[in-house]
């Protein structure tokens, strides 16, 4: 309890009611969800609140406001922050059951999730081991793979040492990738 002044005179009263009697209303949260970004966050601040955004990747049109936390009609300290969560497009275009292959970091060949896995692992440093020590190293010097490995040849340059099983997979990949993005 508190003791507060009204009207000349002193009353006991909780926290929830000095705040109301001396003007530190709180705010009820508007409805955001479902309207544009511009128009949750002019609500937001007319209600004295804070907008804090989060993006979401998502099918429905970029900068719509999908979600908020807390829910509207919450009562709130002024200020307060309120989560959006806010579209955005997806950042991949493969179908589903594809993902990229990622040789490096821009490559965007879609391929099967044991296709990528293969990929970080034969990426791996600990797996260059396939290479032959230099020295001698071998014909190609430090990028000679041991015997049973070839390069993988994902893109022109790629010297990484990779199984024949994947060097043969690896054209075949680079040629179906645009029959495994989405539309």
């Amino acid at each position: 309890m508190h003791r507060f002044r009204k009207a000349g005179r002193f009353q006991n009263v909780t926290f929830r009611q000095a705040a109301s009697l001396s003007g530190m209303q709180g705010t009820e949260v508007p409805q955001v969800a479902d309207g544009t970004l511009s128009q949750a966050v002019e609500l937001l601040e007319k209600a004295d609140l804070q907008p804090k955004i989060q993006t979401v990747e998502s099918d429905r049109i970029p900068d719509t406001a999908l979600t908020q936390d807390p829910s509207a009609g919450t009562n709130v300290e002024r200020e307060s922050l309120v989560s959006l969560g806010v579209a955005i497009e997806p950042a991949d275009d493969y179908l589903p059951g594809y993902e990229y292959r990622l040789v490096v970091p821009d490559d965007e060949v879609c391929v099967t999730p044991e296709s990528a896995a293969q990929v970080l692992v034969d990426n791996e440093e600990i797996t260059q081991l396939r290479r032959k020590p230099n020295p001698p190293g071998g014909p190609y010097g430090i990028n000679t793979c041991l015997q049973g490995f070839v390069w993988r040849d994902a893109y022109n340059g790629d010297q990484i040492c990779v199984t024949g099983e994947t060097r043969s997979r690896t054209p075949q990949e680079n040629a179906e990738a645009d029959s495994h993005r989405a539309p």
